[in-house]
């Protein structure tokens, strides 16, 4: 098992890797030697030429990591947590490590070859009786690779891991996703990231062309609400 964390501008500030200590990180050929001086530990190289499309990060990782089981984690997770007897927990790293290797094995076992956590830590995004869903939406702040065949869309440097997700759905029809199991990141309080380049009529020209491909029923999208889209399965049992 390999966790990669894509990092950008972020030297000397990977939350991620206080949580997975021996991840590798993944950061463009410009930055080197600054992670190298404040991070330290395993380093993927990326080409520069693929700056500004997470997309073209992504399917690099895939396609030079040698492992069955990539899981990838943005630089700003700062811990994972579960639900429990009605309280919020926070796992340590040998129960986080037990818990992926729970993970992929399920994963396995059902055939799918995506899988994550729930996307909020708020407890009321989690039912006690409802504890997995094969139809929840796996994005790339945490996702779980699983002998990987499906690549990211190179078009879309904004909206690749919801239609990544959905290309999952439409082949193998399921995507494991603990809905007990969240991680906590602080995507709006950090600099650099995606955010250095996410401006509005970026976001509206991503979301569009996700509508144009998937319809405006299955990914839905309202500028105004969040910055982030709103998918609906057409499956029975969403």
């Amino acid at each position: 098992m390999k966790i990669v964390v894509p990092s950008y501008k972020r030297a000397g500030n990977v939350l991620t890797r206080k949580v997975f200590p021996d991840s590798m990180l993944a950061i463009h050929e410009f930055e080197e030697d600054l992670y190298k001086e404040k991070e330290g530990g395993e380093l993927l190289i990326v080409p520069d030429n693929m700056r500004g499309n997470i997309a073209k990060v992504r399917n690099y990782i895939l396609d030079n990591v040698e492992s069955e089981r990539i899981i990838m984690a943005d630089d700003d997770i700062r811990g994972m947590g579960y639900h429990e007897n009605g309280k919020q927990n926070v796992m340590n790293y040998k129960r986080l490590l037990e818990f992926i290797d729970n993970g992929y094995s399920m994963c396995k076992d059902l055939g799918a070859r995506l899988w994550g956590v729930n996307l909020q830590s708020d407890p009321m995004f989690y039912h006690e009786f409802q504890p997995i869903t094969l139809l929840g939406v796996v994005l790339g702040t945490f996702s779980c690779h699983y002998k990987p065949e499906l690549r990211y869309d190179e078009s879309l440097y904004l909206n690749e891991d919801y239609d990544f997700f959905l290309k999952n759905i439409l082949k193998y029809r399921k995507v494991l996703r603990y809905k007990k199991y969240y991680y906590m990141a602080d995507h709006l309080d950090m600099k650099g990231g995606c955010g250095a380049y996410r401006l509005k009529d970026t976001e509206i020209e991503q979301a569009k062309i996700m509508q144009k491909r998937w319809g405006s029923k299955v990914f839905r999208f309202d500028i105004e609400k969040s910055t982030n889209g709103r998918v609906r399965i057409p499956i029975p049992g969403t």
